[in-house]
């Protein structure tokens, strides 16, 4: 429709990666039934960059908290990259993953490289704090990866390889890539809001939604980590540090995993803080039925199939009387688990989102009482007066923008940046109740804020009035056009535009154009406002929004 928008999708708070795949020549029958693997029980290990893609599989996790919210008929699933490892005698049989990518599905599909048919394939165990998993493929001596031996330094020439999906159509299969950097760093900080990692990997190699799990190879083709997480814009360019598991720790970890689960309650979560309305904790997306959480009764969340948002959810906030999630990670959830052994029983607090938006307190125990509810909260309908929820604070991904939004504007982009005949001139941040309809429509409330200098030098002599002269910014095309007021707060001065109608809808749209004093950069807000509520939401956004550091 109108705004200019490039944005982080979802999970895109952090977007986590995946690894890889590709053709094999020695591959596996791929009949379902029989013995897949290699009868020879040959050394199949890689000693090429070029065979990487062999031991590198694609992992789909399909039914379990993937099939909340499917419609009959319809096809749902989670995604993600893996690769095999030897099983200590020489057979490549065992797969190593994200635990982000597995825990929760109902079942597996392993695709190998080159086939068409899927590998049938177990969990043996799986780390919500180190975000790793451990299958076992049915049959054996697949070719496999190992692990690098030499010292692993910054400025150390790496390749993600993977079965990267964020551009491709639901049923569709990815395809094998491998793309090349260098490590940037080798004490990264790995308290993130998906994991708490104590060795990680900080490189520049791009990795998208779908590389998750797959493997940081170095020119040999040996492992130095396991691919967890990063930042990109709707165009795949990176916005923050691309992150892996480094060797040591992941070796570690899949060790133990041989044997069961590791620093586990059975969820897949992140963390979440809101402290303007001291709320945290740890948000449930899928929960293992057999597991300390499963028994406990937590559930796995509920997906809107049209908006993609969280229609119900569970939040663990309380575990043994301490607050989870204060700081935005998994730092003291995973340091309870990490001092207690999986079947102590530890005392739980959470809090339940009904689609009806009624939100319970509950309370119980791990490896003990099933939760129960303590207190209910009707859901509020109210249409007008304070949005309801109250107010959220956030901060773009570059930490230059800051503003206040109503809470039930929480499709939130921070990824962004302003762009102006292509070229991106500084950060931006959305917030809306759906950030794409919002982009492609009139028809749902939110704000976009952008701050630019080059935007400013660009327009030296009347910044504001040229700005919003600029034909990407009319838009009475499509709305009627009201006219343009002067705008003014403690911080910045400017104007206003204002339109109605837009597109049919009896909502408003407006685009705010101001500078500091010294003039040295634009700010550029854009609101549609469907309610009186809404209106409200705008002033709180108005009386907050800041730039902290120069755009």
């Amino acid at each position: 429709m109108h705004r200019s928008w490039i944005a982080t999708p979802l999970l895109a708070l952090f977007l986590f990666a995946g690894a890889c795949a590709g053709s094999r020549e020695d591959a596996p029958d791929p009949g379902r039934g029989g013995d897949r693997g290699d009868p020879g029980g040959r050394d199949a290990a890689v000693s090429s960059i070029e065979d990487v893609r062999k031991a590198t599989v694609y992992i789909e996790a399909r039914g379990g908290a993937y099939d909340e919210g499917r419609g009959f008929g319809e096809v749902s699933y989670g995604s993600g990259s893996g690769f095999i490892v030897g099983d200590g005698g020489g057979s490549g049989k065992l797969v190593i993953t994200n635990n982000h990518v597995v825990t929760g599905a109902g079942f597996l599909q392993v695709y190998l490289d080159g086939q068409d048919e899927p590998v049938d394939a177990r969990v043996l165990g799986a780390s919500e704090c180190s975000d790793l998993a451990l299958l076992e493929l049915e049959g054996g001596g697949y070719p496999y990866l190992s692990w690098r031996t030499g010292d692993i330094d910054a400025g150390l020439g790496v390749r993600a390889a993977g079965y990267p999906a964020d551009d491709v159509e639901t049923g569709e299969r990815p395809d094998y890539t491998i793309t090349s950097g260098s490590i940037n760093s080798t004490e990264a900080d790995g308290e993130t809001p998906w994991a708490s990692v104590d060795s990680v990997l900080e490189h520049d190699v791009l990795i998208r939604p779908g590389n998750s799990g797959g493997p940081l190879v170095d020119e040999n083709g040996r492992v130095v980590g396991v691919n967890y997480a990063s930042r990109v814009d709707d165009e795949g360019r990176p916005t923050g540090p691309q992150l892996a598991i480094a060797r040591d720790e992941a070796r570690t970890i899949v060790d133990k995993l041989r044997q069961g689960d590791v620093e586990s309650i059975g969820v897949n979560g992140e963390a979440f803080s809101l402290p303007e309305q001291e709320i945290s904790g740890i948000r449930v997306t899928s929960v293992k039925t057999d597991s300390p959480a499963g028994r406990v009764g937590l559930r796995n969340a509920v997906i809107d199939p049209q908006s993609g948002e969280f229609a119900a959810f569970d939040v663990i906030t309380e575990i043994e009387g301490t607050r989870l999630g204060e700081g935005g990670t998994m730092e003291e959830y995973c340091n309870i688990l990490r001092q207690h052994e999986p079947d102590d029983r530890l005392s739980i607090q959470a809090v339940r989102v009904e689609e009806n938006g009624d939100v319970s307190l509950m309370e119980g125990a791990l490896n003990g009482e099933e939760l129960a509810v303590v207190e209910t909260i009707p859901a509020q309908t109210d249409a007008g007066g304070e949005p309801q929820g109250g107010f959220v604070s956030l901060t773009d991904d570059t930490g230059t923008l800051t503003m206040e939004v109503p809470a039930a504007w929480s499709d939130v982009r921070t990824g962004g940046s302003l762009k102006l005949d292509g070229e991106s001139l500084g950060p931006a941040m959305l917030a809306s109740t759906d950030a794409q309809r919002w982009i492609d429509t009139f028809e749902v409330p939110g704000v976009y804020f952008a701050a630019s200098s080059r935007l400013a030098e660009r327009f030296p002599e009347n910044p504001v009035e040229q700005i919003l002269d600029l034909p990407e910014y009319d838009f009475s095309g499509t709305c009627r056009y009201e006219g343009r007021e002067g705008y003014q707060d403690s911080k910045f001065t400017g104007a206003v535009d204002t339109y109605t109608g837009c597109d049919g809808t009896d909502n408003a749209f407006q685009i705010y154009a101001a500078t500091p004093p010294d003039g040295s950069y634009v700010v550029v807000l854009q609101a549609v406002i469907t309610s009186e509520a809404d209106l409200d939401g705008l002033q709180r956004t108005l009386a907050t929004f800041d730039v902290l550091q120069q755009p």
